[in-house]
């Protein structure tokens, strides 16, 4: 099934790059000045968000349709990296920078309960575990490269994986 095939690489694209910059965030923002305190706030605060969220996600469910509630998501998150980007020429404000990261990682954590409905909706069960598993795999191939590429990157420039996550989250929203 191709739109399932599809779910699966958006879903596990999105989550890798994110995880990417995630890895070195805390080193990123309190470079730029943000007290480890504030860094604190924002993860408990997304931690909060994301809870609430997954707790009533039948009620922000869109059109209650899991396909349009995957779509919105991995929007926000795209948009969330593309604004990450213009923050970043436009006006650095570390604050500013450190909660469109929160909000663009609240929107990855969101996503799951609306992947794991997806997923059991188009795999049978007796394959059901093998698909979760297929997706898991497929997420450790992928983050090989991906984060080898990072690595390679941040000793360049510390915002240069933020170019590859927002280009990967496009090519996942367009495609």
């Amino acid at each position: 099934n191709p739109v399932f095939v599809k779910s699966i690489l958006s879903n596990v694209l999105i989550l890798t790059v994110f995880t990417m910059c995630w890895y070195y965030a805390q080193k990123f923002f309190i470079d730029m000045g943000v007290g480890i305190i504030a860094y604190g706030i924002i993860w408990g605060v997304h931690h909060l968000l994301t809870f609430t969220a997954q707790t009533f996600v039948e009620k922000i469910k869109i059109k209650n349709s899991v396909e349009h509630s995957i779509n919105f998501l991995n929007w926000g998150v795209a948009v969330m990296f593309i604004l990450f980007l213009v923050f970043w020429y436009l006006w650095r404000d570390a604050y500013a920078l450190l909660i469109i990261f929160g909000i663009a990682g609240t929107f990855v954590s969101v996503r799951h309960p609306f992947y794991s409905e997806l997923y059991n909706k188009f795999s049978y069960s007796f394959n059901r575990a093998t698909t979760i598993s297929l997706a898991n795999f497929l997420r450790r191939v992928l983050d090989i490269p991906i984060l080898i590429a990072a690595t390679f990157l941040i000793g360049k420039n510390l915002i240069y994986p933020y170019f590859i996550a927002t280009a990967i989250c496009i090519a996942v929203v367009l495609f």
